[in-house]
């Protein structure tokens, strides 16, 4: 998703078409036949000047002979020729074999061609790097990897550095980790997952499993594995938006191995890719249907429809698109997750409405069509503050308009009414680890912890002030910026306005100690180790500090490297990293191994200090960066920033991933990973929050 919105989203235009069809001069609309579902027909796929492919199959090696890795490449090969692709395929390849094929495959290659490279065969990870292996590698040690074995981002980047309108990855492979010293090899006798980012616009990358996962080489005696063959029988679909292939194989490998492969991409697509495009071929329906209940065709008969089609429509301008008044979407009785994997895996919970027949919209149309509903609306002020709940089941927001609010994750629907009791702005909410409770900081000078499933209040830190914002301007008011909850729950961090940092009893709200102090102007991020015994902070005074959670000492020295105040900092879940965000623009991660080794021992050992900048900033977007989290593997990291985006890192390589995510109409002020890492939940100046899909950048939206 890049410059609008991942295609894969596209459904949740159902419900902003149908209310448009209804609107004096907007889309067309016509019945469907009963218990029929809706049907939202893409733009009509263009054929590329050509299409090529690299076919790779690697079997026979001296050890780990793989049974379906041929007949994986073969069969591939044989589809996609018949879908209309250039092919060349080499079989048991060596190093020299693959290096040869994919230079000649980069010189063939010219401007507004679509790429493709399929791999089947083992493949490695190691120290950061990803490796096809050839044959001939017997010694998998990592120095014989690194000159014998193929780099996929080496790859990658030749492939991204020509002139093809489109590169499709697809790798039939095991995304394993080199375990050092193994010799013999095995498609599942690894573990971790594959180390390559996106950096060019219009690269996608399918694996057939994620990280963590086995690749399967046969299923019950399968001619081939379970990825290529599910692969093999949606690649000839005509105009099959590539976002839905990769959808719809994920669905059936997850389904065919209960479970324990599932696929995963990557993808930095600016414009809509169909590997089998077919002008006069009816464009796919987003949606689809069960079997007993078929899509309706795209030129289907007036008389078996209840109303005439209307005329073909013509290519929308801006001027002709339907104004967002006339978007109102329809009330429904219940609910709708408009996800696709659900509408996939539940048909029969499709709302009944005609079926639309939309014009050819552009990416930026579409973003702008999907802006209008992918976002969960309560509040009536900025939204300063997101966090999932640990069991995932629920978000809670704190914002401007002095209340906390509690979401329904599965359906983007407010739990309960908002909780009231803070007399200003809401910075701060943090569930505890247990999901029973949420404390609030407050620029009224309180903390407030409340009752997760009652929305009652517990206790109050002090009592509010009614003339904080007044004190605050003084310097007077003890504002609440942030709060976090320890590990085991029993303690809560605090910083505010009187640059110092607090500890309190959760089950009492009595504050434990002295303050911690040492920032030199307002603490504005706090936040515990995963261990619980360390609380790292951020100030206005442009530094990082690291706190001894159980004596309140400061450990070593400030961190400085950012040119202003820092806005936001995380723990990686392992502890030994952390990330800040600040109103300099950039991001910056730091190495905190070595924060248990004494000073004297450091110096003995010729250690680094305590903590240590990670490579450069990380520099992406054009405005202060609000907010900033890891992934729950600790891979990537989601940042939130002025400039109404958020941005995905990888948090190995500091390397932006793909485009930013755009969808707010104002500042992000906070984003958080759900506890699967599988969704961002962002929370925005523009009053809303928004879902997104976490890997690949969609926006997850909700009928109302």
């Amino acid at each position: 998703m890049k410059n609008g919105l991942t295609v894969g989203v596209v459904v949740g235009l159902l419900a902003v078409a149908a209310a448009a069809a209804q609107a004096p001069g907007s889309l067309a609309a016509v019945a469907s036949p009963s218990r029929r579902p809706p049907v939202l027909l893409a733009q009509s796929p263009q054929v590329a000047t050509r299409r090529l492919a690299l076919v790779i199959g690697n079997k026979d090696y001296k050890n780990g002979v793989l049974s379906n890795s041929l007949n994986d490449a073969e069969d591939v090969s044989r589809v996609l020729r018949k879908i209309g692709f250039e092919v060349t395929l080499v079989k048991n390849a060596n190093i020299e074999a693959m290096e040869a094929a994919a230079e000649d495959f980069r010189r063939d290659i010219r401007r507004s061609d679509v790429a493709l490279f399929y791999f089947s065969g083992h493949g490695l990870e190691a120290a950061g790097q990803s490796y096809l292996i050839p044959l001939g590698l017997d010694d998998l040690t990592e120095p014989k990897l690194k000159r014998q074995a193929y780099k996929l981002n080496d790859l990658v980047e030749m492939l991204e550095a020509t002139d093809a309108s489109a590169r499709v990855f697809i790798l039939d492979a095991c995304r394993n980790e080199l375990l050092r010293g193994l010799r013999a090899i095995n498609r599942s006798s690894f573990n971790r997952g594959l180390a390559t980012s996106v950096q060019a616009n219009d690269t996608v990358i399918f694996y057939s499993a994620k990280a963590g996962m086995f690749a399967a080489d046969s299923l019950d005696g399968s001619r081939n594995s379970p990825f290529t063959t599910f692969l093999l029988r949606h690649l000839p679909t005509p105009n099959l938006e590539i976002q839905y292939l990769i959808q719809r194989t994920t669905s059936d490998v997850l389904t065919a191995t209960r479970g324990k492969q599932r696929p995963y991409s990557l993808s930095s697509r600016t414009k809509l890719l169909f590997l089998h495009p077919v002008p006069d071929a009816s464009p796919q329906p987003v949606v689809n249907a069960s079997a007993d209940r078929p899509a309706l065709p795209a030129r289907a008969k007036p008389d078996s429809l209840t109303q005439a089609p209307a005329p073909a429509p013509t290519p929308p301008t801006t001027a002709t698109l339907p104004s967002p008044a006339a978007l109102k979407p329809p009330i429904t009785n219940q609910p709708m997750d408009l996800t696709v994997a659900k509408w996939r895996t539940n048909p029969d919970q499709l709302p009944r409405k005609p079926a639309i027949i939309l014009p050819a919209l552009n990416y930026d149309q579409l973003a702008r069509y999907l802006a209008l509903y992918f976002r969960l609306k309560g509040h009536t002020s900025w939204v300063r503050s997101v966090a999932f709940s640990p069991d995932g089941k629920r978000i809670v927001s704190g914002s401007d308009d002095k209340t906390l609010r509690i979401w329904d994750s599965a359906t983007g629907k407010p739990i309960g009414p908002p909780l009231q009791g803070h007399s200003n702005t809401v910075a701060s909410v943090a569930f505890s680890p247990d999901s029973r409770y949420i404390v609030s900081g407050s620029l009224d000078s309180t903390l407030r912890l409340w009752d997760a499933t009652t929305g009652k209040t517990i206790w109050e830190s002090g009592e509010p002030n009614l003339f904080s914002s007044f004190m605050l301007q003084l310097g007077i008011a003890d504002a609440v910026y942030s709060v976090a909850f320890s590990p085991d729950g029993k303690h809560i961090v605090s910083g505010s306005s009187n640059n110092i940092l607090r500890l309190w009893d959760s089950a009492t709200g009595k504050l434990i100690g002295e303050p911690l102090r040492g920032h030199t102007s307002w603490v504005l991020p706090v936040a515990f180790s995963p261990d619980g015994k360390l609380i790292i902070s951020g100030a206005r005074d442009k530094t990082v500090r690291l706190w001894n959670a159980a004596t309140g000492k400061q450990i070593g020295l400030a961190l400085q490297g950012h040119a202003d105040s820092v806005f936001s900092v995380a723990f990686s879940p392992d502890g030994r990293r952390i990330v800040s965000g600040s109103s300099d623009k950039t991001l910056r991660i730091w190495d905190i191994t070595n924060i248990y080794i004494s000073r004297r021992l450091r110096m003995a050992l010729g250690l680094a200090p305590q903590a240590t900048p990670i490579g450069a900033p990380l520099q992406g977007h054009t405005n202060w960066v609000n907010s900033v989290a890891f992934s729950p593997d600790g891979r990537r990291i989601v940042s939130g920033s002025f400039d109404n985006t958020l941005r995905l890192w990888d948090a190995t390589t500091g390397r932006p991933i793909g485009s930013p995510l755009q969808g707010h109409t104002n500042l992000v002020s906070s984003v958080a990973f759900s506890p699967d890492g599988r969704r961002i939940v962002s929370g925005s100046g523009d009053k809303t929050l928004r879902l997104w899909d976490a890997t690949t950048g969609a926006p997850l939206g909700f009928a109302p």
